[in-house]
């Protein structure tokens, strides 16, 4: 096994067990536990990184990015979340799938359309 990945597991059960602890009762265990190692993956590949490279937030002051990354984390728990239940359900990471994304295909409605008729 992967020495990182051994880490982020590790990590992932500590918090899982201190919220064991600390009274909470989760629905499905498991589904939790992956979760957790879903958001350990993410500090740790993403979180992590931004203080480390400017250049990736375009040199904007960190306390921004950081306020940023503050106000999309109940958003990002919750898509985490959902990659956990995927993994819990398909037991296999290879078959997770990526959200559905627009890929601006479409040519949309031009300017000068009558959009009555469109």
């Amino acid at each position: 096994m992967d020495k990182r990945a051994k880490h982020l597991a590790l990590r992932a059960c500590r918090k899982q067990i201190e919220a064991l602890f600390a009274g909470e009762n989760p629905r499905d265990v498991h589904t939790e536990l992956l979760s957790k190692y879903c958001e350990s993956i993410y500090r740790a590949d993403f979180e992590a990184f931004v203080e480390s490279a400017p250049d990736h937030y375009r040199n904007a002051h960190l306390a921004d990015v950081k306020a940023a990354l503050a106000r999309m984390q109940s958003h990002v728990n919750g898509r985490l979340f959902k990659v956990a239940e995927q993994l819990q359900r398909q037991g296999k990471v290879k078959s997770l799938r990526q959200p559905v994304r627009y890929r601006g295909r479409n040519k949309g409605v031009p300017l000068d359309a009558d959009l009555l008729h469109v």
